[in-house]
């Protein structure tokens, strides 16, 4: 859909199984629209196509990264962007974070024009405080950088860093076959990569008339605090990279200063105990629909966690798995889908 474009390309992405998941949701209808409540917003593809079919969402994430999302495209139904903030993002400033702490990182183009807009947007917030509805300019700005990082990056994150290296010094260098593409998409022109990312962006707000809303709350506070339909769980998965640790360099971008990893706790040990407390507080919700893929947890494993509650279904996914904009070359059966219906 092209709607889902207005998204980051992050690791883990649920894009490709939206049809599995959504068809164990009772469908809207005359005169009934469920709530769906998404209890780990991510990279925002399940809260984005909900709102899409029709469904009230309720999401939520505790990363600044996932905020901007919820406020940007779940929460924001009329705000666009038009050639004005395209002005105003490019206007020169002295801001230059990204240049001093992660050239390395970007060609030397794409550098300024991420401190250009990053010092235009810190004004901005500035005002905002003042002005409440600037907010969502504010986090439409902000998903203008996001996008502009992670789209033309090979998998989308900043585990390759040898791409950049003959870009960044100008030297020549040999580049591997396998790179050409991911080269390509780096050397685009900064203007045209804004033009393709304000025209991905437009074309994820709409509105489904419904008062769609994003909380930034640990999850048990947040599922204290709502109810609804469905609960929708994609937790980040025990044993796998933490979103922390691959999108440190976004996070402290967007942070405008370097940022410390912490991992989330259902990464860590003790993260069979914290998907009890989580499925405890949505006790509430008369559907549970949970993604899961992790290598230390069965589908076993969470099968009985949730049967501890409730009758749960296993379905194991195969599929091919997307790291960022790449799509893996083998089919694998990394995904299972939990479903646990109240009786």
């Amino acid at each position: 859909m092209k709607l889902l474009k207005a998204l980051p390309c992050y690791f883990g992405g649920k894009q490709k199984l939206l049809s599995a998941i959504f068809s164990q949701m009772p469908l809207p209808g005359p005169g009934w629209m469920p709530v769906l409540v998404d209890a780990f917003l991510g990279g925002g593809s399940v809260s984005l196509f909900g709102k899409a079919k029709g469904y009230q969402v309720l999401c939520n994430d505790i990363s600044a990264r996932s905020e901007v999302i919820g406020r940007a495209l779940i929460e924001n139904s009329r705000v666009r962007l038009d050639d004005m903030d395209m002005h105003r993002l490019l206007m020169q400033n002295e801001y230059s974070f990204v240049r001093a702490n992660f050239a390395n990182l970007f060609t030397p183009e794409d550098a300024e024009t991420l401190d250009t807009m990053l010092g235009n947007i810190k004004e901005l917030s500035e005002l905002a405080v003042q002005w409440h509805p600037r907010s969502t300019r504010v986090m439409l700005w902000r998903l203008v950088v996001i996008l502009y990082i992670v789209r033309y990056r090979k998998y989308g994150d900043f585990g390759n860093e040898g791409i950049y290296q003959p870009l960044v010094g100008r030297y020549n260098a040999q580049i591997k076959k396998s790179h050409y593409e991911s080269v390509k998409r780096i050397c685009t022109p900064p203007l045209r990569k804004l033009q393709h990312v304000f025209e991905a962006i437009n074309g994820g707000i709409f509105s489904n008339g419904l008062d769609n809303r994003f909380f930034k709350m640990d999850v048990l506070d947040f599922l204290s605090q709502v109810t609804g339909d469905i609960v929708y769980f994609d937790p980040p998965y025990y044993g796998c990279d933490s979103y922390e640790n691959k999108y440190n360099v976004l996070d402290s971008i967007l942070a405008g200063q370097l940022v410390e990893e912490q991992p989330s706790k259902f990464n860590q040990n003790g993260a069979l105990d914290m998907l009890r407390e989580m499925l405890r507080a949505a006790a509430w919700s008369p559907l549970w629909i949970i993604s899961y893929g992790g290598p230390k947890v069965t589908a076993q494993d969470l099968g009985a966690i949730v049967a501890e509650f409730r009758p749960a279904t296993i379905t194991e996914l195969k599929y091919k798995y997307n790291f960022g904009n790449e799509a893996d070359t083998d089919a694998r059966r990394t995904e299972m889908l939990i479903v646990g219906r109240r009786g």
